[in-house]
């Protein structure tokens, strides 16, 4: 490493994506399982629908933990490293702590819990990535093992979601004369027409 600032920056960067990647997928698959224990049917291309949600919450949670989280990391990295070098489990705790900002500043629990959640994942993360890096040894898996499952669960729901039925003549004159008071007025009402 060149310097202790480069060696932070790829700490955090790794950090940021590995941690936004796991949350954005969890919540997008509690969602589908929550649709799906409520007695909800598969919707046409659920696959596709899992990677929407997934791009919504990644990049929701990776803009909080990239600004928010990184800020507040720095910090708490710099209290530890300086006061109090063995105590990383307090570096975890008060990740939690100042998690919960985010929930009480908009007065939501499930908030709180969940930046909480969030933060306390991030830290152990952080000090994975931290003796990962200091050992010498890679942290390809922690980003790569991410889009795997993605990739996996996207290509399973595309399979077991249902085929969109088939457009026929009918469905096409229907769809295009469905229109009052323009030029559709004009476009034959039947089929053969």
């Amino acid at each position: 490493m060149e310097s202790e600032k480069d060696y932070v920056i790829l700490r955090k960067t790794i950090t940021t994506l590995s941690t936004s990647f796991i949350l954005a997928y969890l919540l997008t698959i509690t969602g589908l399982v929550q649709q799906l224990t409520d007695g909800e049917e598969l919707s046409y291309h659920t696959g596709n629908d899992m990677a929407g949600w997934f791009l919504v919450y990644l990049f929701y949670v990776g803009a909080v933990i990239a600004v928010y989280g990184n800020f507040v990391s720095v910090i708490l990295d710099a209290i530890r490293k300086k006061w109090l070098p063995n105590m990383r489990w307090l570096f975890v705790f008060f990740h939690g702590i100042l998690g919960l900002i985010n929930g009480l500043f908009f007065q939501d629990t499930y908030l709180a819990y969940y930046g909480m959640a969030a933060a306390m994942l991030y830290a152990c993360i952080d000090w994975w990535v931290e003796r990962r890096i200091d050992r010498g040894k890679s942290t390809k898996a922690l980003l790569i093992i991410p889009l795997i499952l993605l990739l996996l669960s996207w290509s399973i729901l595309e399979a077991i979601s249902p085929s969109l039925p088939p457009f026929t003549k009918e469905d096409a004159i229907e769809f295009a004369t469905s229109g009052e008071g323009t030029d559709i007025d004009l476009f034959p009402a039947k089929v053969g027409t």
